[in-house]
């Protein structure tokens, strides 16, 4: 009995390992990659303070979004991040530039002004704007609406949403010219 006990709790540690891990950190590469794409992109970042790095290599319901303090290289947040419905189900896998697509966008982006909403009876309640940096993979990202905003689900239309509880610390932070990267490893 007590063999049968081990081996499931072992069972359920490796299954835990395998989908959640147990690493709360970014990879230290993709913080590299955001540093280098501020200065790849110097006519649209004036010394900015903050990067949101999203790591779409994470399954869906674990932290997967990071706000690094550029001036100390410190993580001062980290939160759980949607992805696009029509991307994938638990890993985000398809992305698109394509208007009314229904989803995800990677890539580089440049945060813009923050906002209140009125869609949705006030639901979304503060929002950010996005501009895509890069021709023909993000660049229309204001056309198709894909911005910030706050909602409990998992899965977007194509915007970013993060839990009500972060949501509005992220964008006060982050708004009116940061970075913001997004990370997928081999994507479409």
């Amino acid at each position: 009995m007590k063999k049968r006990a081990f081996l499931f709790a072992a069972l359920i540690l490796l299954v835990s390992i395998v989908l959640f891990g147990f690493d709360p950190e970014p990879n230290p590469i993709l913080m590299e990659k955001a540093k280098q794409e501020i200065k790849k992109y110097t006519n649209e970042f004036d010394k900015p303070q903050y990067a949101i790095i999203i790591d779409y290599d994470r399954v869906v319901w674990r932290k997967r979004l990071w706000v690094l303090d550029l001036r100390n290289d410190s993580i001062i947040l980290s939160s759980r991040v949607s992805h696009a419905w029509k991307s994938g189900f638990l890993w985000a896998n398809k992305f698109s530039n394509t208007p009314n697509s229904e989803l995800s966008s990677i890539g580089t982006f440049k945060t813009l002004n923050s906002y209140e909403s009125t869609f949705g009876e006030g639901k979304y309640k503060i929002g950010m704007r996005l501009k895509g940096l890069e021709k023909g993979l993000n660049d229309k990202v204001l056309q198709r609406n894909i911005v910030f905003h706050c909602h409990k689900s998992l899965w977007s239309a194509g915007c970013f949403m993060t839990p009500p509880a972060i949501n509005k610390r992220i964008i006060d932070l982050t708004k009116n010219g940061n970075i913001l990267f997004v990370h997928k490893s081999n994507s479409e």
